[in-house]
């Protein structure tokens, strides 16, 4: 039996002895969990190799004691046969942790890929006028290599070719390798083992010193870090990061002394981000510190807080995973006039930033340049300067959030390649989607209904165009006030048949097929009411039910679902004077179905006249069998269907038929 089995026994060993006189009453061969009746696990055999495993799941069924356990024998191991239970972590020399050690990598086509699309970002931001750096920091086995696990042979050659390369296309980069492996040897800038793979507070600073000395080389206005600008004090790590164990760590702890305030409750609710990655926090700061730089757009991997909201009136810091793919839309929202993406080493890779997703990815070239802004008039009329102004009208729709507003044109122009809205404060871009749509996201009231704003756009042919554009509100929010994913349905947990009135939740029977439709019960669903609807093989059309004068925004996507059990065609449409609609197999479970569309001429919609019927029903000819429920209408950039949710003003509204 090798040394760290015979450890192991030894951890277990102590660990069963602590706990026995709980155990005795509850050890009887073929006990019965008191919970739900299942026969608990025997007790293993000490002499297997799974031992350690077995005893901790015997334990556990009778004491209900499995994280007391888990972390003694986590403790126990890592001090007596110096190993961590936790597959994060790796224990390396002289008491320092590491995230579980990778195999090396080697320079790839990925690595360029990536480098090239930081350049693309940088040139985005510096069209626009706004400073660009990307951050490269060092994992802990670059900077604290000696205390490495004896046997790992560290290479990060890999490195060097990127930033190599980095340098040689032009990218603005600063690389922390040295600054850290220099602090290293007076400072602790990763911590023994707290947090193990990140950089602490004291690593975050030198990391945006470093960064402030970039900035103020290229804006002396912008002064460079200092440690007096913090309260430098230490606090104590009990357990790791993410873990139960205990370590009792003294990790340093900055606190900013100007006062700053957290803004990120008020403007950040409606902001979209990527669903795995959804950090994001903004401050302002009012400090002298703080006024050379307006806003500064922070996407990073690792921790840098209130180091970067030190040195902007308005700080965004966000995760840059997947996000980073996405940043036009976020520069749309906030102009900053900084720009900073950083990166720590391991996390280059397609699981945090997707190789089809850069190499499909367009940027849209710069009108003109945001920044700065004390001359902006001047270049707008420089811009606008023997340009055109267009022979037709469109009008701006307004699509308001509480946080974020949604701007785009009232029709589609076919003759344009790229758009662009300006206002006082500076130029926006419309991105056209698939749908020929051209919209953005924008800060809340930054457009208001009323005022007019500057469309100008580029041709397909290149000829530029100008169009001084009315601001709209949209239909669609003016009536219902719904935001993204609110159900635009009325009581739809409890359809009523009769004549259809959208308002009142009261459908009526659709279609020439001849098959049954009723209200009913919809057992198991978690839905009041539903429909119930048959069909057979010698029916011919559709059996379905509909609500009409569904008031919808043209050019708008959007999501039309129910749940549905049962047998055979299950049928989703919708439309004006056309129709457009998808058909799915269902079965005997509940399950959620839709459709997704966008409002437009394929459907018989116009810009004037987006009132849409909606429908649900079981496909003619096939023998069908279906209850619905939890109808649905929702807007979505996504095209998915989300969870059901009631018409937000169902609760205000009073039926004026009894169910």
């Amino acid at each position: 039996m090798n040394r760290c089995i015979k450890n192991k026994l030894f951890i277990i060993i102590v660990i069963t002895m602590a706990i026995l006189p709980l155990l005795l009453t509850n050890m009887k061969k073929g006990a019965v969990s008191a919970v739900d009746g299942r026969t608990l696990t025997e007790k293993p055999l000490i002499v297997n190799e799974g031992y350690p495993t077995g005893m901790e799941t015997y334990l556990r069924d009778r004491l209900g004691m499995a994280d007391q356990i888990k972390v003694a024998y986590a403790s126990l191991n890592d001090a007596l046969a110096d190993e961590l239970i936790n597959t994060a972590y790796q224990n390396g020399k002289e008491g320092w942790t590491f995230f579980k050690i990778h195999n090396n990598l080697e320079y790839s086509d990925y690595h360029k890929a990536f480098a090239d699309y930081v350049l693309n970002m940088q040139k985005y931001c510096e069209a626009r006028g706004s400073k660009f750096y990307y951050v490269f920091n060092p994992e802990k086995e670059s900077v604290y290599r000696s205390y490495l696990p004896a046997g790992v042979n560290y290479d990060d050659s890999w490195v060097d070719h990127m930033l190599a390369y980095m340098q040689q296309i032009g990218i603005n980069c600063i690389d922390l390798r040295s600054i850290l492996a220099e602090k290293s040897s007076e400072e602790d800038v990763f911590n023994k083992k707290y947090d193990a793979g990140h950089w602490n507070n004291t690593g975050a600073f030198y990391g945006m010193k470093a960064l402030t000395e970039h900035i103020h080389a290229d804006n002396p206005s912008v002064k460079v870090l200092d440690k007096e600008e913090y309260y430098i004090t230490t606090t104590i790590a009990e357990k790791m990061y993410g873990s139960n164990q205990k370590i009792n760590e003294d990790v340093p702890s900055y606190t900013l002394k100007s006062e700053y305030t957290d803004v990120t409750g008020v403007l950040a609710s409606e902001i979209s981000m990527s669903e795995t990655y959804p950090h994001i926090a903004i401050y302002t700061n009012d400090s002298k510190e703080a006024s050379a730089v307006s806003r500064m757009l922070v996407l990073h991997d690792d921790l840098y807080g209130q180091f970067s909201l030190s040195r902007a009136k308005e700080t965004v810091e966000m995760s840059c995973f997947q996000n980073a793919l996405n940043l036009d839309y976020y520069y749309n929202i906030f102009r900053p006039e900084v720009v900073v993406f950083e990166t720590m080493e391991y996390v280059i890779s397609d699981g945090y930033f997707s190789s089809d997703s850069m190499a499909s990815k367009t940027w849209q070239p710069a009108a003109i340049k945001n920044y700065p802004s004390s001359s902006f008039d001047t270049r707008k009329d420089d811009l606008l300067a023997g340009v055109e102004e267009a022979d037709f009208d469109v009008d701006i729709m307004l699509d308001p959030g509480k946080t974020i507003d949604r701007v785009h044109l009232s029709k589609l122009i076919d003759r344009g390649k790229y758009f662009y809205l300006i206002n006082d404060s500076g130029v926006i871009d419309l991105q056209t989607d698939s749908n020929g749509v051209a919209s953005a996201s924008v800060r809340h009231n930054e457009f208001k209904p009323g005022k007019t704003a500057t469309l100008y756009y580029v041709a397909k042919n290149g000829q530029e165009a100008y169009i001084e554009a009315d601001i709209v509100s949209s239909k669609y929010v003016a009536s219902h006030s719904a935001s993204m994913y609110e159900n635009i349905l009325c009581f739809s947990d409890r359809p009523m048949l009769g004549e259809s009135d959208y308002s009142n939740g009261i459908w009526r029977i659709a279609s020439g097929g001849t098959g049954t439709r009723e209200i009913s019960d919809v057992k198991g669903s978690g839905f009041s009411k539903g429909f119930h609807i048959t069909g057979e093989t010698s029916m011919s059309g559709m059996i379905e039910v509909a609500v009409d004068e569904v008031p919808l925004e043209y050019g708008m996507t959007y999501v039309l679902s129910c749940y549905a059990k049962g047998y055979g065609k299950l049928h989703i449409e919708e439309g004006k004077t056309a129709w457009e609609g998808v058909s799915h197999d269902v079965t005997n479970k509940w399950k959620q179905y839709s459709l997704s569309f966008t409002v437009g001429e394929k459907d018989g919609a116009t810009v004037g006249d987006s009132d849409v019927s909606v429908y649900f029903g079981v496909n003619g000819g096939v023998e069908s069998d279906v209850l619905i429920c939890g109808m649905k209408l929702e807007r979505s950039d996504t095209g998915k269907a989300s969870k059901w949710t009631a018409n937000p003003d169902d609760s205000k509204r009073e039926r004026k038929l009894p169910y």
